[in-house]
């Protein structure tokens, strides 16, 4: 497993950290280990892919990192962030794979959302939400509603919401799966420019060796076993 010797003496601790965290999925006989005994650190600014095949514990393993499961053995620690609590929205963002935009509200609401539970105002929460419309180009489908506006559409406004509140790590989950290849290109441009603006890390799950290729650490992931490949 990865060996970050070399990154500890150009950071300070890492924004999260990985031992022997495994996670374990079902009940009785359809108990499975989805993640394997797993060492990894995130640093400030870091870059990564994570890739596997469909079922190799891409997702489970996003979870476990951003807060949204616990390990059922060993531990995931954020050193910087704090408790599990602490997490969101605050310091950590992110861009599920699946539908994630809740139906209620119009899209700019949902963008605003992480703002108001920072405890903005809602007009401040408005504008800043219309501003990262903007960025991604869906200026267009501000008042909308999630089911008037198609599946790519759903997940790049997810995009968009993921980065609101100036999150420190931000992770992605197959974040552009339902985008033709050009719109999935010009949605990683924005983001890229956004966390290397801002100074951060990101961690994103691809199938597609293209996307995989933008970072700058290489992680795969098979058979829930995780692994560190050459960058």
């Amino acid at each position: 497993m990865p060996d970050h010797t070399a990154n500890q003496s150009r950071h300070d601790a890492p924004l999260v950290r990985g031992r022997d965290a495994s996670k374990d999925l079902g009940v009785g006989a359809a108990l499975r280990t989805v993640v394997e005994p797993a060492n990894f650190d995130i640093f400030p600014g870091e870059r990564i892919s994570l890739t596997g095949q469909s079922g190799s514990g891409k997702s489970t393993l996003l979870h476990l990192i951003s807060g949204l499961s616990t390990p059922t053995s060993g531990v995931v620690e954020w050193p910087q962030f704090g408790s599990i609590d602490a997490l969101r929205p605050t310091f950590i963002g992110i861009a599920f794979q699946g539908p994630s935009l809740l139906a209620p509200l119009s899209v700019v609401e949902n963008v605003a959302l992480p703002l108001l539970l920072l405890g903005e105002s809602e007009r401040h929460a408005r504008s800043a939400a219309l501003v990262m419309l903007d960025r991604f180009e869906l200026s267009e489908l501000s008042d909308k509603l999630p089911e008037e506006i198609s599946g790519g559409q759903s997940q790049r406004v997810g995009v968009a919401r993921s980065l609101m509140g100036e999150p420190r790590l931000l992770v992605a989950d197959e974040p552009t799966g339902q985008c033709d290849q050009v719109t999935a290109f010009r949605v990683l441009d924005i983001m890229d420019e956004l966390t290397k603006e801002r100074g951060c890390a990101l961690i994103i799950a691809a199938h597609d060796p293209k996307i995989a290729s933008r970072m700058d650490v290489h992680w795969t992931i098979e058979a829930g076993r995780l692994a560190r490949n050459s960058a």
